[in-house]
C-alpha cells in the first residue's frame, strides 16, 4: 500500500477519536449567566397643588451593590445613614416646614454569584438591610396664629431586611425570597408600625409574600383621609420559565401614596403621590442546553464506521489489482 493511502486510511480513526470526546465536552446543559443587585432605600415623593409641584423629595436607589457573571463575584456595600427632605416655606411663625422626611441608620447590601461558566448547578443571591427607619409626612393643623405642623403619616422600624436568590441548572431553575421586619419600642415589641392620622397598622415581622395593606377613608377612624395608601410587605415579583431563565425581585416594604390630601396652609390642600421602597434585592440566572446544537454520539460513530468500511474496500481493491498485475 502506498504511503499516501496508509495516511488516508488512518484519518477516519483519528477523526472518530477526536470528534467523540469533543461531543462529550459540549453536549451538556449549563448556567451561562447570573446577575444580582440590592439597595437600601429609594424614595420618590411629591406634593402638588393643582398642576403645580410645590414639594419634592427624592433619594436613591441608595447604598447599592451589584454584580454580573459568568465571572463569580461577592460584592458588599454599606453606608452609615440615609436621609431625604421635602420642605416648603409656609410663612408666618412656622416658616420652613419639612413636610416629607426620611432618616435611616446603617444600610448594608450584598450581591453574590458562583456562576463561572462551569457545568452543574449554580446560585446567585442578593440581600439588603436597613436599620432605624423613620418616615414622616406632616400636615398643617389649625388656623393662624395657632396653626401647627403635626405628624400625619409615620413609619417606624428598627431593622428591615430582604433576600433574593435563584439557584439550579438548565430545566431546574428556582427562586426564593424573604423579608424580615423588626419593630421599635420596649421589650417584647417586635412589630413595626405605620400610623395614619393616629390609626396604627402593624407591619408583620415575617409577612407572607405580597401581603397587602390598603388604607383609605373606608378604614375605621380615617373618614377624613383623602386619597389612598397602599403598603406591600415582602413584595415578590417573578419572571422566566424556570427552564432557561428565572428572576426574582423582593421589596421588604413598598409604600405607594395616591392623591393623599395634605394641608399646606395658605396654599390649600396638596396631593401627595409617589413611592417609598425600603430594602430591595433581586437576582436572576440564565441557562442553556448545548446538547441540542450537536448530533447524537451514535451519529458520529456510524459516520466513522462507514468511512472506515469504505476505505477498507478501497485498500482491498488496490491490493487485488496489484496482485493481478504481478501475476500477469
Amino acid at each position: 500500500m502506498s504511503a499516501s493511502l496508509l495516511r488516508f486510511a488512518f484519518l477516519p480513526a483519528v477523526a472518530l477519536a477526536t470528534i467523540v470526546p469533543s461531543w462529550n465536552n459540549i453536549s451538556h446543559a449549563g448556567v451561562i449567566s447570573g446577575e444580582s443587585s440590592a439597595y437600601g432605600v429609594e424614595l420618590n415623593l411629591g406634593i402638588s397643588v393643582g398642576e403645580i409641584s410645590v414639594i419634592t423629595a427624592g433619594l436613591g436607589p441608595f447604598s447599592t451593590s451589584s454584580g454580573t457573571a459568568p465571572v463569580a463575584y461577592n460584592i458588599f456595600n454599606d453606608d452609615d445613614s440615609a436621609s431625604a427632605l421635602g420642605a416648603l416655606d409656609v410663612g408666618g411663625a412656622l416658616g420652613t416646614v419639612n413636610f416629607i422626611s426620611l432618616d435611616t441608620g446603617l444600610l448594608e447590601t450584598t450581591s453574590v454569584s458562583n456562576v463561572d461558566g462551569g457545568l452543574g448547578g449554580r446560585s446567585t443571591t442578593a440581600s439588603a438591610s436597613v436599620n432605624d427607619v423613620s418616615l414622616s409626612i406632616l400636615s398643617l393643623v389649625g388656623v393662624d396664629p395657632a396653626i401647627t405642623a403635626e405628624t400625619f403619616i409615620s413609619l417606624e422600624a428598627t431593622a428591615v431586611e430582604s433576600d433574593a436568590a435563584v439557584s439550579g441548572d438548565f430545566n431546574a431553575l428556582s427562586e426564593s425570597g424573604s423579608t424580615t421586619i423588626a419593630g421599635v419600642g420596649g421589650v417584647g415589641e417586635t412589630q413595626a408600625v405605620l400610623s395614619v392620622l393616629g390609626v396604627e397598622f402593624v407591619l408583620d415581622a415575617s409577612a407572607p409574600a405580597n401581603t397587602l395593606i390598603s388604607i383609605d377613608s373606608t378604614v375605621s377612624g380615617l373618614a377624613s383621609l383623602q386619597g389612598s395608601i397602599s403598603v406591600i410587605l415582602n413584595e415578590q415579583l417573578y419572571s422566566g420559565d424556570s427552564l432557561s431563565s428565572r428572576s426574582i425581585d423582593v421589596n421588604a416594604i413598598h409604600v405607594t401614596f395616591s392623591d393623599v390630601g395634605v394641608n399646606l396652609g395658605a396654599l390649600g390642600i396638596g396631593l401627595l403621590n409617589g413611592d417609598v421602597i425600603i430594602s430591595h434585592s433581586e437576582a436572576q440566572m440564565s441557562a442553556l442546553d448545548t446538547s441540542s446544537a450537536v448530533p447524537e454520539p451514535s451519529s458520529f460513530v456510524l459516520l466513522g464506521i462507514a468511512a472506515l468500511g469504505a476505505l477498507s474496500r478501497l485498500v482491498f481493491r488496490r491490493r487485488k489489482q496489484s496482485s493481478e498485475q504481478l501475476a500477469s
